[in-house]
């Protein structure tokens, strides 16, 4: 099997790989072949190599998961650093692909999606190359390439409690966890090591495909990838989850499952793609199909609906047909609505249903349609069909009412459209309220109490009138009124012979 490393080189003269280099190695930097080019200058590459194809029984050292393995070793750094230019490594896969890698790792990245870099790798996909790279060390949710590529099995790194190392990487685009934490393995100079990273946990799972491939044959990407997702050992959140992917890869499950295939018999119903499935393990089935007129009941082992599958307790040793049992006495009512969500039912054929209620925020529910714009109302009738109705709303207009009183706002709200305003009376000492109009000047009475625009009302008050008698015995004083408030000029009174005082 061969393995390709685009990495930093590789110690040519350790023991542990004598005879396991390829002689198609490459430097990507110098564009020259040979194991002579790739002389490991840093020591990255050194350490993931052994962990793939350090020689096994040498009596020293440590063994690589894989024996049977060729190392194409790819040089692409920087002289003497452990970085790495974008063209140096789309060179490296290119080659890898063009003289015969099987697999690919790739124990290093960034956070720049190179589009060159993804074209490079789906030519690796495209040519039967399985890629594997590290999902990077900074214990963040950000995506890291080329990890993050479609393309590639993203693997983050556990430690030996099985726990997710504190400097790994996670998120939406893991699919695999394994060893990464205190992994042994070989160093420049003829040495060894122990080393953290998820460079070390990309190279774990390259050599369990190394061990596949030598093992089970040459199998189609497709087929390697299931086979190490149904085999891995599940840790976190039942199933897929971002910190460990589907699981930490399990090398002997990997190596020893029979994986079979189940196949979904619809009869016109939706089409289900054939799963693969562990043999004689519980596996969940795939969401159940629809059929237009009608209601699906159940999964079946024969095509006479005599033997339904149990999906708590069924299981399948060998290829597995299941038949879709339909029932046409029933209909499925399914309701689109961009409100509260609405079940969709399963009604019996030829008779009516009760329709139900959808809100949205500002919004009025108007009713059910026939078509998505709402140029059909559906009205209820028996039901001969499959249906599927759409929730119409319509916006609620709102309008702005103003209140004025004495030239200052006195109170505001908003009213819904065409709804009647309740009018407040308020009061003021001194005055009776003569009602609201529609002018400052008080001079256009507001009558109606229907809204229908944005409203300004100003309050008109009349001031209380006071009647101020004078009683004297001097000259007659007529009384006088005055309104509520008022500061009123005070009359003069005579009477001979006497001086008025107040």
């Amino acid at each position: 099997v061969v393995v390709a490393i685009i990495d930093t080189g590789i110690d040519i003269n350790h023991p542990e790989f004598e005879g396991r280099i390829s002689s198609l190695s490459f430097n990507a930097v110098t564009e020259k072949v040979g194991i002579e080019e790739v002389v490991d200058d840093h020591g990255h590459g050194t350490m993931v190599a052994g962990i793939i194809g350090a020689i096994k029984d040498n009596g020293r050292g440590i063994a690589g998961i894989a024996q049977n393995v060729s190392l194409m070793v790819i040089k692409a750094n920087e002289d003497n650093q452990g970085v790495f230019k974008d063209s140096a490594l789309i060179e490296g896969i290119y080659y890898a692909v063009d003289n015969g890698a099987d697999i690919l790792n790739l124990s290093l990245g960034g956070t720049y999606a190179n589009p060159q870099t993804k074209a490079a790798l789906e030519y690796a996909r495209q040519e039967g190359v399985i890629i594997v790279a590290a999902a990077g060390n900074s214990s963040t949710s950000n995506p890291f390439y080329p990890a993050a590529f479609s393309t590639t099995l993203s693997i983050s790194a556990v430690d030996a409690s099985r726990n997710l190392a504190t400097f790994s990487n996670f998120g939406s685009t893991i699919d695999l966890s394994a060893p990464g934490v205190g992994i042994i393995t070989t160093v420049r100079n003829s040495g060894y090591g122990t080393v953290n990273g998820t460079s070390f946990a990309a190279p774990q799972v390259t050599g369990a495909l190394a061990l596949m491939i030598s093992h089970l044959g040459n199998l189609h990407v497709d087929e390697l990838t299931t086979r190490l997702i149904l085999s891995a050992m599940d840790e976190g959140d039942q199933g897929w989850d971002e910190s460990f992917g589907h699981g930490i890869v399990n090398t002997w499950n990997a190596l020893t499952y029979q994986i079979i295939s189940v196949h979904f018999e619809t009869y016109g119903g939706t089409a289900i793609a054939p799963m693969s499935v562990v043999s004689g393990q519980p596996f969940s089935l795939p969401e159940p199909p629809t059929k237009r007129d009608h209601v699906f009941e159940g999964w079946y082992k024969d095509a006479s609906f005599t033997m339904p599958w149990d999906e708590a307790v069924d299981v399948a040793v060998e290829g597995l047909v299941l038949y879709a049992k339909f029932n046409a006495s029933f209909h499925n009512v399914h309701f689109i609505t961009s409100g509260t969500p609405v079940d969709s039912m399963v009604v019996e054929r030829g008779s009516t249903f009760n329709l139900p209620e959808t809100a949205l925020q500002d919004h009025d529910f108007i009713g059910w349609s026939l078509d998505e714009d709402g140029d059909f109302m559906y009205e209820p009738e028996p039901l001969l069909a499959d249906l599927t109705l759409y929730a119409q709303f319509v916006p609620i207009i709102y309008r702005e009412v103003n209140f004025f009183i004495d030239g200052a706002l006195y109170d505001s709200f908003l009213i819904r459209d065409g709804e009647t305003l309740q009018l407040d009376i308020p009061s003021k000492v001194g005055h009776d309220f003569d009602g609201w109009y529609l002018d400052a000047e008080s001079t256009i009475p507001y009558e109606h109490q229907v809204i229908n625009d944005d409203t300004t009302l100003y309050g008109q008050f009349i001031p209380h009138v006071f009647t101020v008698d004078f009683i004297t015995s001097g000259t007659l004083v007529e009384s006088i009124t005055v309104n509520y408030g008022t500061v009123f000029t005070l009359p003069i009174t005579e009477k001979d012979n006497h001086q008025f005082i107040g």
